[in-house]
């Protein structure tokens, strides 16, 4: 059974076709469209401004959805929002990934077709995301540091505090245990 909350005279609507999993929760101005996948400890509070996911749009296992007062907080068209990551009053457009733990904030925008890197942070809605990496000439990749870096404001060869070098002795531990 979907758990759903009404709030301030507002319910969630789950379209038929839609999976929520039964330890997510949604509250309030929410709309979940068709063929949209909701994982285990996803939350969507819509107390404050309209959550809505669109025609197979993902919101993989505890994310957090949230709204900005007066703004609609959107996951376009087939877009994917990684493990863990938060949404707050901003948008995803189609076909747009939010990688695992990203922060999206208020009236930012990730662009079409485009990936934001795990961990990334964006605070402010000062440009459209996709748009940013597209001006870099390359397409983005899983894992890539420097859009990492980029999106978190600083230079190409900054490393995002996400991105960790291996434990030390780690190749050591690896090589004895061959031996």
């Amino acid at each position: 059974m979907v758990k759903v909350y009404e709030i301030n005279g507002v319910t969630p609507v789950v379209h038929p076709s839609a999976y929520v999993h039964p330890s997510a929760v949604l509250i309030g101005d929410c709309i979940v469209g068709p063929r949209c996948y909701i994982g285990p400890l996803a939350s969507m509070r819509g107390d404050f401004g309209r959550l809505i996911l669109e025609e197979g749009a993902n919101l993989q296992d505890t994310c957090v959805m949230h709204g900005f007062p007066g703004d609609d907080t959107v996951v376009e068209v087939d877009g994917h929002v990684g493990h863990g990551a938060v949404l707050h009053g901003c948008r995803i457009k189609r076909n747009a990934m939010v990688g695992m733990n990203a922060v999206v904030m208020d009236q930012a925008v990730v662009g079409e077709d485009s990936h934001f890197g795990p961990g990334a942070e964006e605070r402010h809605a000062s440009h459209d995301v996709g748009r940013g990496l597209q001006q870099h000439g390359r397409e983005p990749g899983i894992g890539d540091r420097r859009v990492r870096g980029r999106l978190r404001g600083r230079d190409d060869d900054a490393r995002s505090p996400g991105v960790r070098d291996p434990p030390q002795g780690s190749a050591r531990r690896t090589q004895a245990r061959k031996d």
